[in-house]
């Protein structure tokens, strides 16, 4: 099952996934469960700076820890400037998909000279 692309849908599904009840995850983040219930239905969303936290309290890593981070953020901007950071993050993924390619072309030239000397040694 994918990762809802909403906060409170995706951080319910990550309460389920870690198997965590609204007080128990409440305990854990140090907050109070009528605030994670807020946070659920979507009448108040959690600061950015909770992420940290958040995301320990529900065990999340890796790319599942970059996409609450992402909707953290995401989620305390409206309008144009909502805008601009959304085209800010395509941008940084497609230079990291630029970078990544010409890595791959780097170390693809390497091999080939590796194997032009070992040719000229023999």
């Amino acid at each position: 099952m994918r990762v809802p692309l909403n906060l409170p849908g995706a951080l319910l599904f990550y309460m389920k996934r870690a198997k965590l009840t609204q007080r128990a995850f409440a305990k854990k983040a140090g907050v109070s469960q009528p605030l994670v219930q807020h946070w659920l239905n979507g009448s108040k969303a959690p600061v950015a700076e909770d992420a940290d936290t958040i995301a320990v309290s529900l065990g999340l890593k890796g790319s599942d820890y970059d996409h609450l981070l992402d909707m953290l953020v995401a989620g305390r901007l409206d309008g144009p400037l909502l805008k601009r950071y959304l085209a800010l993050l395509d941008r940084l993924k497609a230079s990291e998909s630029e970078v990544s390619g010409l890595a791959r072309t780097v170390e693809l030239q390497n091999t080939r000279i590796i194997a032009l000397e070992s040719q000229r040694k023999a």
